[in-house]
């Protein structure tokens, strides 16, 4: 994933409930879970094939990203508002953000 002007976190992943491969741009919880809802804190920067050999991986926190660079299905609008540090760009430029319309 290519990442500009990023901030990292180490996040202890609980692999008991994670299945392998862990896609590049999957939300991670605090609580090291796959998260694609508002308790996103970070993002998975590489996709991992083999679990390593320590529990914590680190987690994209802040910093800006290409859309085509997630791997990940598809972002869950409340994922992407609890990530409000990292941007995300399609591939015309524009930042992605989340529908808040129902909000209103």
């Amino acid at each position: 994933m290519n990442v500009q002007n990023y901030k990292l976190k180490p996040v202890t992943i609980n692999w008991a409930s994670i299945t392998l491969p862990l896609l590049a741009g999957t939300p991670i919880g605090a609580d090291g879970t796959i998260q694609n809802d508002g308790d996103a804190i970070g993002l998975v920067i590489d996709t991992i094939t083999v679990r390593p050999l320590f529990d914590s991986i680190y987690v994209l926190i802040a910093g800006d990203i290409d859309e085509e660079d997630i791997e990940y299905d598809s972002l869950d609008d409340a994922a992407i508002a609890a990530l409000g540090g990292i941007r995300i760009f399609d591939e015309n430029g524009a930042l992605v953000v989340p529908d808040t319309s129902s909000e209103e």
